[in-house]
């Protein structure tokens, strides 16, 4: 049974709140409706991992790695590409 309510960072700009607290419970349970509803995200599931994706930008938010029937989150770095078009000066 769940005795209390927090939030949990997975990582800098990943946190979710309202998580369910059970003493005595391992791991921690994550509702994938909450999920999808607080990041608006999509979750694809195999049979080995899942991946989190962002709805609007389409960026990798996470995945899951299954190990004994649970799925492990792991955050994804984030990192951003800049174009620059050849005419474009430099000068500073």
């Amino acid at each position: 049974m769940a005795t209390k309510e927090g939030s949990i960072i997975f990582g800098k700009d990943f946190v979710l709140h309202n998580v369910l607290y059970v003493p005595g419970l391992p791991y921690n349970l994550i509702y994938v409706s909450q999920l999808v509803d607080y990041f608006n995200c999509t979750i694809q599931f195999t049979h080995n991992m899942c991946v989190i994706q962002d709805c609007t930008s389409r960026m990798l938010i996470g995945e899951g790695e299954r190990r004994d029937e649970l799925y492990y989150f792991k955050e994804i770095p984030r990192i951003t590409a800049l174009k620059v078009d050849k005419g474009v000066s430099l000068d500073l």
